[in-house]
Parts: C-alpha cells; sequence; structure tokens
C-alpha cells in the first residue's frame, strides 16, 4: 500500500502512475476515500490517506508496510514508509472517526472568512492566545509565545 498527498483525489492517479512498481486500483481506492470525501486539506491530506486506509474494513494491515509520498509544488518530495504492528486495530475508532468526517457542518463565504482571518492571525504571529479552547481533541494550543508554540492536554478529556 501507499498512501499520497493529494490536495484532490485524482491526484494520486498521477503519482501512483509515476512509481516504479505502482499499487492497484483497488488499493489506490482505499487510500483514497476519505481524501473525496474530505477534499482540500493541504498538508493533512497524506495522513488523511492513511487514516482512510488504517479505517478501511477490507484489509488487515497487520506487519504491512505502507509507502507515505508526500510532494508539493516545485522540486520537493519526500517518500518514506511505515510498518504497521499486530493490533493496530485496537487505537482505532471507527465511530468516532467516521463521525468527525459525516457530521462536518457547512459554512457560508462569511464565516469562512472570519474562521480564516483567525487562523491567519495565529499563524503569523508571535504572541497568540486562544479565545476558546473547549473542544474534544486530546491536545489542544495553550499559547504561543515569542513564536513558540505551547501545547496542553485537553482538561475535559481526563
Amino acid at each position: 500500500y501507499v498512501c499520497f498527498h493529494m490536495p484532490f483525489a485524482t491526484m494520486s492517479n498521477k503519482a501512483n502512475e509515476s512509481l516504479s512498481y505502482p499499487i492497484t486500483e483497488s488499493s489506490l481506492t482505499l487510500a483514497k476515500l476519505w481524501n473525496k470525501e474530505v477534499g482540500n486539506i493541504y498538508n493533512g491530506s497524506l495522513y488523511l490517506s492513511l487514516l482512510s486506509l488504517l479505517h478501511s474494513d477490507q484489509v488487515n494491515l497487520n506487519q504491512q508496510t505502507i509507502g507515505m509520498f508526500s510532494y508539493g509544488s516545485g522540486a520537493m518530495a519526500e517518500f518514506f514508509y511505515l510498518h504497521i504492528v499486530d493490533g493496530y486495530q485496537k487505537q482505532l475508532n471507527n465511530t468516532k472517526q467516521e463521525s468527525i468526517i459525516h457530521d462536518r457542518l457547512s459554512v457560508g463565504m462569511s464565516r469562512y472568512k472570519e474562521l480564516m482571518t483567525i487562523y491567519s492571525m495565529k499563524e503569523k504571529s508571535l504572541n497568540f492566545l486562544p479565545e476558546n479552547t473547549s473542544t474534544n481533541h486530546r491536545f489542544i494550543l495553550k499559547e504561543i509565545k515569542n513564536g513558540h508554540r505551547y501545547y496542553q492536554i485537553n482538561d475535559l478529556l481526563k
């Protein structure tokens, strides 16, 4: 199996064709299921591809090696691989992951712009304090101080 960086899912088809030993169409389909559903998440698309494959009920990946192919604009690319350990399925929460994918909300352009402004302020700031830290994620950004990010474990999930 190979997982791909795929800002759009069909991009993986071209990437697969560039490999010396391309993977089968059925394997490629498993690696891009969630990417087709979610769409472009930029850098996260490689790991969304991995989650798509890991959460597939169609394959047992115990002791498998998975290639991870990441590439961007220009001449940069990276290929690395992961060794999947026995029992990896115990670490997956298919119900939660699938609900994250399927329970997304549609937002209008004005709300999108507002969210992107907040994101941009956070990303470009040397100092940032989040206004709202109530989330169901295990780790949360506590602050950015002098350009350094500080995270904490979410007390709500302890």
